[in-house]
């Protein structure tokens, strides 16, 4: 085995280098971390200085590119993964990759509090009451909309002309917004 000049190695992890960083670039975005680009500068470096460190200049100068290149883009990738899984080990068993603040020594309690439960149980009591106090083919078509999300569909259902069912169904939800009060989102002030 010779020894390879170092121009031949230059010239091998300048190339690689520059293959690499586009799926760098790719890798990083998909686990979603927030660092930017010189992530993916920094993980390409890792890669060629693990590829270096595992099968030494001369075997690596030895190989065909496409071989480098396999084992390289495999080892960034392996990278990526035990880096992924050493996060997952110290976040909340329902975190997800994305989620770097919330370790799982401080997750908060899932549950929710007395005064959501509460706020919930009189807001459904609301709901209702407004729900019954529409006539019985009213409450039959926006119950139909919101079961099958189709207002042509529970216009037919129902039986009633092609007049105008997005005006009932607004006129609707005007009602029983009103009778929610001030809760609504704007989901429903919108509409």
């Amino acid at each position: 085995m010779s020894t390879p000049h170092s121009a031949d190695v230059r010239a091998l992890f300048g190339k690689l280098e520059r293959e690499l960083i586009v799926r760098a670039r790719l890798l990083v975005a998909g686990t979603r971390r927030r660092e930017g680009t010189s992530q993916a500068e920094d993980l390409v470096q890792e890669t060629l200085a693990k590829l270096l460190e595992a099968y030494g200049a001369a075997s690596l100068v030895e190989r065909s590119h496409a071989n480098v290149f396999a084992l390289a883009y495999r080892t960034m990738k392996n990278l990526v993964i035990d880096e992924s899984r050493r996060k997952r080990a110290i976040l909340a068993p329902g975190a997800k990759d994305g989620d770097d603040e919330a370790p799982a020594h401080d997750a908060p309690d899932p549950r929710p509090l007395a005064d959501t439960l509460l706020g919930g149980a009189s807001r459904t009591a609301r709901v209702q009451a407004a729900l019954a106090a529409l006539k019985p083919d009213e409450r039959r078509f926006l119950l139909d909309i919101m079961e099958h999300d189709s207002v042509p569909a529970a216009q037919e259902r129902c039986g009633w002309p092609p007049a105008s069912p997005y005006y009932v169904f607004k006129k609707l939800l005007k009602q029983l917004r009103d009778a929610l009060g001030s809760e609504v989102g704007h989901d429903l002030a919108e509409v």
